[in-house]
């Protein structure tokens, strides 16, 4: 599963938080333990609503805009 494997990375990376982005329900148990759960504008609601924030979706550049807003990605 998606969360099995968030959990390896953050034990391999020997990491207390990940930033996730996620679309649908089968998301929400990854969304449940990471750092910064991240879901996209055309995500179920039963997704948006375990989010730490929901960004817009993949056509209006969702996950640029949020790496942006989180100082994780420079803006040009």
């Amino acid at each position: 599963s998606k969360a099995q494997a968030a959990l390896q990375l953050k034990q391999k990376l020997e990491c207390d938080r990940l930033v996730v982005f996620g679309d649908g329900k089968n998301d929400i148990d990854m969304f449940e333990f990471v750092g910064l759960s991240i879901a996209m504008g055309n995500a179920t609601q039963e997704l948006k609503e375990v989010a730490s924030d929901v960004t817009d979706d993949i056509d209006h550049d969702g996950i640029y805009n949020a790496l942006v807003k989180y100082n994780i990605l420079q803006k040009d």
